[in-house]
């Protein structure tokens, strides 16, 4: 019998799955899986995109920095429904001066004050601080996580320490609210992250971290990197601390790698991270994803600062400026298949779209996994159209500030809408 374990996300043990490797999740994944199994489809999608990212890598352009800072949250133990993360924390910043010399902060979130505003507060000073050019801020948390509505909330109890801390304070055997609820919705306070200059790396060791992953196309590149790694997927719980941690994996993961001579990516982290000792008897999965409103062309890299770096990164962040004076070009297109996908169909479209950069002068510049389906996207497409043109039809309303503006804006109208204006104006009467 699989032992139990603690999680972020309750105060309860949990049975552990037996491991599984992505090439036996594969070899399930027939068609008949996925076509009458969502969860099935879900599966393949994620292996699917993880192999097809990291074919697809070498289409980004590395950058590293001449300055990176990191601020690292975590619940201050105050009570029974707390869980201690003071030692893992302490030890991966021990990792992160010592090793890759960083600056580090670190700040303890309390109860007896508003969660939101606490790291508000925390996130808005570490950017005013630490926001210049070429330089990378790395937000990192530990603590409780709980999904609602799709979105992600950072908490400093457990889901049952939480509904008992409000069931003896309804009862009247709390005096006072000392163990009021305290979370956070990440989404809400993370904008002073947006508004920094600076390139951006989130990681939240958590509970359905993967809620905050996202794959969305966005608009154009920016030259602000926003990348985010979270401990597990977004319907899966996290190991609480100790030696199978995604923070335990993630401090040997970082040991290990700093003897890189060239840095290495986010993505060659996770890697690693899976490769813990530990870590890779378990059933967690963590995730990696672009975030933020726009995706990079570049990906980030880490490495251990040295006095040898600034030229070699301004010529980097130099590149970057050149890169958005031009105007990207999106092109989309939706791949149809008579049969379910494997990973040796999706190396193969992957060396075709590199070839024809590479041979043809294709002015690629990068590509984004959109999804795995087995719907026709058209439906969506029309509501994007629609959306689109409502919000130019208020756009364009909101112009009109006088009744002379009225009475010009109607004579400009083509004959199409004036033809259709009887018949509007006999449905209305009708109606009436």
């Amino acid at each position: 019998m699989a032992p139990l374990i603690p999680t972020r996300s309750s105060g309860s043990p949990t049975t552990a799955l037996p491991l599984q490797s992505p090439d036996t999740q594969l070899a399930g994944l027939n068609r008949g899986d996925s076509d009458s199994d969502p969860m099935g489809l879900h599966k393949m999608n994620t292996e699917l995109q993880k192999h097809f990212d990291h074919r697809m890598q070498s289409l980004a352009k590395e950058r590293g920095h001449t300055a990176v800072s990191v601020l690292m949250l975590q619940w201050k133990p105050e009570g029974e429904g707390f869980m201690d993360t003071t030692k893992e924390v302490a030890e991966l910043r021990k990792v992160f001066e010592d090793s890759y010399h960083f600056k580090v902060y670190e700040e303890s979130l309390h109860t007896g004050k508003r969660a939101d505003h606490q790291v508000a507060l925390h996130l808005a000073k570490f950017v005013h601080d630490e926001d210049v050019e070429n330089s990378l801020l790395i937000v990192y948390y530990a603590g409780h996580g709980w999904p609602e509505g799709g979105k992600l909330y950072l908490q400093g109890y457990a889901l049952c320490d939480l509904i008992m801390s409000i069931t003896k304070f309804v009862s009247g055997n709390i005096p006072n609210r000392k163990e009021e609820v305290s979370r956070v919705l990440w989404e809400e306070v993370e904008t002073s992250l947006e508004r920094a200059a600076a390139d951006l790396l989130v990681i939240f060791d958590c509970c359905y971290a993967g809620l905050l992953a996202n794959d969305e196309l966005r608009a154009a590149p920016p030259r602000k990197i926003f990348e985010y790694v979270g401990a597990t997927t977004g319907r899966r719980t996290a190991r609480g601390p100790g030696k199978s941690s995604f923070t335990t994996a993630m401090i040997w993961a970082l040991r290990e790698l700093s003897a890189e001579e060239n840095g290495f990516k986010i993505t060659q982290l996770l890697t690693k991270i899976r490769k813990a000792p530990d870590f890779s008897k378990t059933c967690q999965e963590p995730v990696w994803s672009p975030r933020g409103r726009n995706s990079a062309l570049y990906m980030l890299k880490l490495r251990p600062l040295s006095s040898a770096e600034p030229e070699q990164q301004d010529s980097s962040f130099a590149e970057v400026q050149a890169l958005e004076d031009v105007q990207p070009v999106y092109l989309q297109l939706q791949l149809v298949f008579d049969k379910s996908l494997d990973e040796e169909h999706i190396s193969s479209l992957t060396e075709c779209l590199k070839a024809a950069k590479k041979s043809y002068g294709l002015p690629l510049k990068g590509v984004r996994w959109k999804g795995l389906t087995n719907e026709n996207v058209r439906p969506r497409m029309r509501d994007v159209v629609l959306e689109v043109q409502e919000r130019l039809r208020r756009s364009h309303s909101s112009f009109t500030t006088s009744p002379d503006a009225d009475k010009h804006q109607l004579k400009s109208e083509d004959s199409d809408e004036q033809d259709q204006r009887p018949l509007k104006r006999k449905r209305m009467d009708t109606s009436s």
